[in-house]
């Protein structure tokens, strides 16, 4: 999946790495995390109309994968606090537009929040 997308691709390297550290101490506590993460997008996935089509195209064939989205408004009171201001608004134009959606409809069936997946 990584290779199959090109974007923020430092940061994802160095998210992956804190993931399965932490994966090893979580599995010794018997804390469940996801095997998989994407979407962490940089500069130029944003200029993209669905920036995750490629993560979605390179999906594992099984684990669990979350799916690393922070869609927002551009909230002006953000200004200078937010560097991901202008991505939150991409984010959520990209996911809300229906010729885009049709590039995850798809998977519809298979998301689910992360406490479905593990009950108490």
């Amino acid at each position: 999946m990584p290779r199959g997308a090109a974007g923020a691709k430092l940061r994802r390297c160095a998210a992956h790495w804190i993931g399965k550290r932490a994966a090893k101490i979580f599995a010794q506590h018997h804390i469940r995390s996801n095997d998989y993460f994407f979407g962490m997008l940089g500069p130029r996935d944003l200029r993209q109309d669905f920036p995750w089509r490629n993560y979605l195209m390179n999906l594992p064939p099984s684990g669990v994968v979350e799916w690393v989205v922070h869609p927002g408004f551009d909230d002006e009171t953000l200004v200078g606090r937010d560097g991901y201001r202008a991505g939150r608004a991409k984010e959520l134009q990209s996911l809300t537009q229906p010729q885009t959606a049709a590039a995850w409809e798809p998977l519809r069936r298979y998301l689910s929040r992360k406490s479905v997946l593990y009950p108490q």
